[in-house]
């Protein structure tokens, strides 16, 4: 497997290489994101956003200061985007795999787009501004842009420059830490043997962080502040059930009031129930900042990460120097079999002077071969916390606080807004989402209004029996005439009783049971016997053929198929009723009235 230049991607601002190799695991399956979809509330109009120069580049893209334009607010933004089609890596391919490259990092942007925008808010995580995806030219992600770049880079610039001081004191019966100043020399560390018992001076020389700063120089307590900082972001991440796969200083930026922000997720997924994600294609991974048993099964978990995090102290107190296992004592690992092997041993990263003792030994547990030993990132955070109590307790009574160090030179012009604006952009975009979302439920609400009345109404008519709507709209020109004599013909059910001749035989239809008058009350009606209230309503066929229909359903009285025995016997009253003495055509007709 080769090794391929992975520059400081996207958030990464520095132009130091990072090694990434693809590796190879069981299965090829497309992998598939289980994000929610990118919230269009995000989205940026291109016209609004202006690039001013480019500020790094990476494997999968580049990043530039931008200038973003809204509601009246100017305000400075990275933005991350593909590699220009014009980039040497790019020229070098044809036309049909350029195409696919640049695809690959759009693909790459999105996934990392779901993630910030699935994740809440976090002061020590990236924040996203926006993204631009209607526009396959114009594709980009717009995040927060931090002045001072990346961890990486400042601290090599601080080591070059001499401008770090060492708090630790090497012999100590008890404070491992400087009471009161460090002395300077040429030597790139100066650790201080000599104590002062005034506690005035201690305290003076704790105060004095924040000018400190403001000259330029970083200490002890700083790396500790920033080591802090990255375990509570990445204590946040997991708590969302996010793994961040690519954690290393190259990816943590720096703000002008010394806080940090965790960035690039890119290779950021979401792990299951089970707690772990198992990579299921061949991806391009910092493999020198991955646990052995993720290198060798493709399975990421937080003990995974809490193994990366180890590797992120040891590149703060070796000041990103080199990159992990790349110093002249490890000249013979050059590949990720070379790095297993190495581990398999027994052996791992040194652990770098000038680390404090308490840190040093949560470092190596970090490294432990069995995952479940080693610290969570709450333990890492706590652990860290009582450090830094030791070493500087103002540092953290001041975290928040805005300060203004003079550590890099800014890439902003003077003219340039403050980043005040950014809450006040987000509270905007907030605000506009709000309004998105009530004219939604407004209109949801009138549909669900709408349903309610036409839905029970559609039913009425599709329920509605032959017998009903009849009686409701009449049979124009039919034989089967609009019957007046019936009061709840609604409640006239269809029945199913034929014959193979399609006749109805005199002497099948009988009533043993006293029936309610469908024209009146139940029973007699004055003069009137229950058979004689027949003849009130079977004035004409339609009439009988709903009575017969109504009386069949009220006694629930079966239709055999066998001639339609035991059925229903309608008592005409004598020769001379309405029904008795009339020719077999009337029988037919009722049949044929009966079937409609």
């Amino acid at each position: 497997m080769s090794e391929e230049s992975n520059m400081n991607e996207g958030d990464n601002n520095s132009t130091d290489g990072t090694t990434v190799e693809s590796v190879d695991y069981i299965t090829t399956l497309q992998e598939q994101l289980e994000y929610l979809p990118f919230n269009e509330n995000f989205e940026i109009e291109p016209a609004n956003l202006k690039l001013l120069k480019q500020l790094g580049g990476g494997h999968f893209g580049d990043i530039h200061l931008g200038l973003l334009t809204q509601n009246g607010f100017q305000l400075p933004v990275a933005v991350k985007t593909p590699k220009s089609s014009i980039c040497d890596r790019l020229r070098q391919l044809g036309s049909v795999e350029r195409e696919e490259e640049l695809n690959r990092q759009r693909d790459s942007l999105r996934d990392e787009l779901k993630i910030m925008s699935f994740l809440p808010s976090h002061s020590n995580v990236i924040k996203l501004i926006g993204a631009i995806t209607t526009s396959r030219d114009d594709f980009c992600v717009v995040i927060e842009y931090c002045e001072y770049g990346g961890l990486d880079r400042l601290l090599r610039e601080k080591f070059k420059n001499d401008k770090y001081v060492n708090e630790l004191i090497l012999q100590t019966d008890s404070e491992e830490y400087l009471d009161y100043r460090c002395i300077q020399s040429n030597e790139r560390v100066k650790s201080i043997n000599s104590r002062m018992a005034n506690g005035q001076e201690r305290s003076s020389w704790m105060a004095d962080f924040s000018t400190r700063r403001n000259i330029g120089l970083i200490t002890t307590s700083d790396l500790l502040w920033f080591a802090l900082q990255i375990a509570r972001a990445m204590s946040f991440l997991t708590e969302n059930m996010v793994l961040h796969r690519d954690v290393a200083l190259r990816n943590v930026l720096l703000k002008s009031d010394f806080t940090i922000r965790v960035a690039d997720f890119g290779l950021s997924r979401r792990f299951g129930d089970d707690g772990y994600y198992m990579q299921s294609r061949n991806v391009s991974i910092p493999y020198r900042y991955v646990a052995p048993e993720s290198l060798r099964s493709g399975r990421f978990s937080s003990q995974s990460e809490s193994w990366s995090f180890g590797v992120v102290l040891w590149e703060l107190f070796t000041f990103a120097q080199h990159q992990p296992y790349a110093a002249e004592e490890y000249c013979d690992i050059k590949t990720v079999h070379d790095i297993l092997d190495y581990l398999d041993s027994g052996k791992r990263l040194k652990v770098p002077d000038g680390t404090p003792r308490n840190i040093a030994r949560m470092m190596t547990a970090l490294w432990h071969e069995d995952p479940t030993q080693r610290p969570t990132f709450q333990m890492c955070h706590n652990n860290l916390h009582s450090e830094l109590l030791m070493s500087n307790p103002l540092i953290l009574n001041s975290s928040g606080k805005p300060q203004q160090c003079a550590i890099v030179t800014a890439d902003l012009d003077a003219g340039l807004p403050k980043e005040s604006h950014l809450n006040n952009l987000q509270n905007t975009q907030k605000l506009g989402a709000m309004k998105r979302r009530f004219r939604i439920l407004i209109g949801m609400s009138a549909i669900l209004l709408i349903m309610c009345i036409a839905l029970p109404t559609a039913m009425y008519f599709i329920l509605r029996t032959p017998a009903e709507s009849s009686s409701t709209i009449g049979l124009s020109g039919d034989k089967c005439h609009q019957c007046l004599c019936l009061t709840e013909m609604q409640s006239c059910a269809a029945v199913n009783c034929t014959e193979d001749d399609d006749s109805l035989s005199r002497g099948i239809f009988q009533i043993s049971l006293p029936y309610y008058n469908d024209c009146g009350a139940p029973g007699k009606l004055p003069g009137d016997n229950t058979n004689q209230a027949w003849r009130r309503c079977s004035n004409d066929i339609k009439c009988a053929v709903q009575c017969i229909k109504n009386y069949v359903k009220r006694y629930s009285i079966n239709c055999q198929s066998t001639g339609c025995e035991q059925t229903v016997r309608l008592h005409h009253g004598g020769p001379n009723g309405c029904i008795g003495g009339v020719t077999d055509g009337f029988w037919k007709e009722t049949a044929a009235c009966l079937k409609h």
